[in-house]
């Protein structure tokens, strides 16, 4: 759940601290700049790790870091059978299969 975000802040909804914490943390082992959010920054329940994206950011790139928070988000068992499509505007969570088809995007 990315709560809605229209900008260049992306939040990933977690909910709770520990895993939002290791969930962050696996990704920086990855490459990714993320940032976990928690109380009192976010409401109790409402923990989140915050990606930033920018122009910078190539096609590839956002490929590159789509792939890595699937991958670690299953590892840690946040993401099961969920699509996830990272794409210009930000992680969309419940795309459907044609949505993700259509960008050649691997999962």
């Amino acid at each position: 759940d990315t709560l809605g975000s229209a900008t260049q802040i992306v939040p990933a909804l977690v909910g709770k601290n520990e895993p939002t914490l290791k969930f962050a943390a696996a990704l920086r082992e990855r490459g990714l700049m993320a940032v976990a959010l928690r109380p009192p920054t976010v409401p109790p329940g409402k923990a989140r790790v915050r990606f930033s994206l920018s122009a910078a950011h190539a096609s590839e790139d956002l490929s590159q870091a789509r792939q890595a928070i699937v991958e670690t988000g299953r590892e840690l068992g946040l993401i099961h059978e969920t699509l996830i499509l990272l794409h210009g505007s930000g992680l969309h969570f419940g795309a459907s299969e044609s949505e993700i088809e259509h960008l050649d995007l691997p999962l």
